[in-house]
């Protein structure tokens, strides 16, 4: 256990995720029905759960939809 009565504590925030789309294969992910591309964004966000942060902000998406 680490006391930090005596300091400040800011929750962990990813506040520029993308959970629809990667840099790696854009090109193919704009082809992708929005159901897919709701799937993958919501199986990374599972993904997220297992890191240590409180908050996440999805930054930007492919899907005009």
């Amino acid at each position: 256990m680490i006391d930090l009565s005596e300091q400040t504590v800011s929750p962990r925030l990813h506040t520029h995720v993308h959970l629809t789309m990667g840099a790696a294969n854009l090109a193919l992910q704009t082809l992708q029905s929005s159901e897919a591309q709701a799937l993958k964004g919501l199986s990374l966000a599972r993904e997220y759960m297992n890191y240590p942060s409180t908050t996440l902000r999805n930054f930007g998406s492919v899907d005009p939809e």
